[in-house]
């Protein structure tokens, strides 16, 4: 047998001696702040010392952040990379000086962003009951909203196929 053209074989020795080793574990859009992505990194403590994270957002460096010498892993650390614009965005952490087993010393993920929009149905569409629900769905953080309202007679003339939900106001 003989390895395809550009393929090479590394052999990586993880006997009983392996040297400390750090890891890109998980990165994701933080839960409670859209414009927070946390990445996990975990390994031996040791392999923390001197190393720093790098994270780049669609190819452009968004932060950098040096881990704690004495810290405790797993570490999740948090990146404010502001209002993503709606598409997808290539995210990527590198920690850096590489260690001993550099394969697992990045991370890459795509991070989907959109916003998910909402029909308000009521019997005016600019009437009070209209307006509150319009705040309040666009009072949350994660996911933002963009809302329509109409009323019950454009039900007759439009699809619902471009809406995440549709709430009615009675």
């Amino acid at each position: 047998l003989q390895a395809p053209p550009g393929v090479t074989l590394a052999l990586v020795d993880v006997g009983m001696d392996v040297p400390p080793n750090l890891r890109v574990a998980q990165i994701a859009v933080n839960e409670r702040d859209a414009q927070s992505i946390e990445v996990r990194i975990d390994g031996d403590t040791q392999a923390a010392r001197g190393r720093t994270a790098v994270l780049t957002l669609n190819g452009v460096e968004r932060g950098r952040q040096v881990l704690p010498a004495d810290g405790v892993l797993p570490l999740t650390l948090g990146f404010q990379v502001g209002e993503l614009s709606e598409g997808e965005h290539r995210v990527s952490v590198a920690l850096t000086p590489a260690d001993a087993l550099a394969a697992d010393d990045s991370g890459h993920t795509l991070v989907r962003h959109l916003r998910p929009k909402v029909l308000v149905v009521a019997a005016n569409a600019s009437g009070d009951d209209v307006a509150y629900l319009r705040a309040a769905l666009q009072s949350l953080a994660n996911p933002r909203f963009d809302v329509e309202a109409a009323g019950p007679a454009a039900l007759a003339q439009r699809s619902l196929d471009g809406f995440a939900a549709v709430v009615v106001s009675d």
